[in-house]
């Protein structure tokens, strides 16, 4: 947890309180409590406060106050606590309840199940944060990417699985019965094909465990999780409504690589036409995206295309992706969007800077009337707010 904008104080073991709201086991504490009589305490407590009572209720280190408790008790001497006050008495049970997991989720060693278990209340809370007003749903998978030490990508997965999966799909990752890739792909259908997708995955593993009782039935014959997912997403053409950060479901996963997104063409195709072609499915408009959309690279004399669907990406691994680049391309397909609406009788020019002004602008005020922008909207907006503060 960063306190470095807290204030930092010392208080009396007698004016801080436990918080109920806080359900983690404290273990055993022989070892912490002897680590704390050599060396005193390294880490100060975090607590909000002062109450009307002009006491403190603890948010993180319940393990070392305990400690200090009992070690006070054996002396038969209190001692000030290094503290470091991160809120009021008015913080909301919810953002209270997410600073306590945050804290152990950083500090604590359990399984896979356990971890994802407090993941699940994190996000919950972080929901009703939302609901309340307290947080902005935009900074959802910010924050979960802050609670849980995972990249933005990684949050976002979260942030799918539990706004629009399933009860049965939020199980099945909890108990680490699929990945959280697997359950976010899973997320992005409709609630029946979830729990249609949910009962094959069930199906395999039952076929898995009938394998080791010498049953006669072939490895190969058996469906991996990411070929059920793929031949579900083949039917599915619309993502959920209440997914906020979803529009049309362009791609069909690669059922050899379940984690990876091939955007590599096959070399005896014609990449102009099978990019047109995948274009008429991501636009149900049957609008083409403009040939001077596309990215090109040269290396030596190699030229390689690259075009990014955004729900794509979004479902694939972005650390070893240009950010960079993918916000301009998020810019650059609502740009050719209003380029189509508004500007019909002009040809599209990418390398004339009038047009690429007029069209930023056009976007501009195209976005600013949308109530919940996407998540890669969110990106170009925080792009063009750097921009802006340049010059102002």
């Amino acid at each position: 947890m960063n306190f470095e904008n807290e204030k930092f104080i010392y208080i009396e073991s007698k004016d801080i309180l436990l918080n109920p709201l806080n359900d983690w086991e404290k273990g055993d504490l022989s070892d912490l409590k002897n680590n704390i009589q050599n060396f005193g305490l390294i880490e100060a407590l975090a607590v909000i406060g002062p109450l009307e009572n002009n006491k403190y209720k603890l948010i993180s280190g319940e393990r070392r106050f305990t400690s200090i408790c009992e070690i006070e008790k054996e002396c038969g001497i209190a001692f000030p606590i290094p503290c470091h006050i991160i809120g009021d008495g008015e913080m909301s049970d919810e953002m209270q309840s997410v600073l306590i997991d945050s804290a152990n989720l950083e500090s604590r060693e359990m399984s896979l199940s356990e971890k994802n278990e407090h993941r699940a209340k994190v996000m919950e809370n972080l929901f009703s944060l939302v609901n309340s007003g307290e947080l902005k749903d935009k900074d959802v998978a910010k924050k979960a990417a802050e609670i849980f030490k995972v990249s933005d990508t990684y949050a976002r997965f979260y942030k799918r699985i539990f706004s629009t999966g399933s009860d049965g799909l939020k199980d099945m990752f909890i108990n680490g019965e699929i990945t959280v890739k697997e359950a976010a792909k899973i997320a992005q259908f409709s609630k029946d094909k979830q729990e249609v997708t949910l009962q094959k995955i069930k199906d395999s593993t039952d076929l898995k465990e009938k394998i080791s009782d010498n049953i006669d039935i072939k490895k190969e014959d058996i469906p991996t999780i990411s070929e059920i997912i793929s031949s579900v997403s083949e039917n599915e053409i619309t993502a959920p409504t209440d997914d906020i950060s979803s529009s049309i479901i362009c791609n069909n996963f690669d059922n050899n690589k379940q984690d990876d997104i091939d955007v590599n063409l096959s070399e005896n195709e014609n990449k102009e036409e099978a990019i047109q072609e995948d274009s008429k499915i991501c636009f149900p408009d049957n609008k083409e995206v403009p040939k001077n959309n596309l990215k090109t690279s040269e290396a030596g004399n190699e030229k390689k295309q690259f075009d990014f669907d955004i729900n794509e990406m979004d479902l694939s691994d972005l650390d070893d992706i240009d950010i960079d680049a993918l916000v301009e391309t998020s810019i650059n397909s609502s740009m050719n969007s209003l380029h189509n609406t508004y500007s019909d009788s002009e040809k599209w020019e990418d390398n004339t800077s009038k047009y690429k002004l007029n069209d930023i602008i056009l976007w501009c005020k195209e976005i600013v009337k949308k109530s919940n922008p996407t998540d890669e909207e969110w990106d170009a907006i925080n792009a063009c707010r750097e921009v802006a503060e340049c010059f102002f």
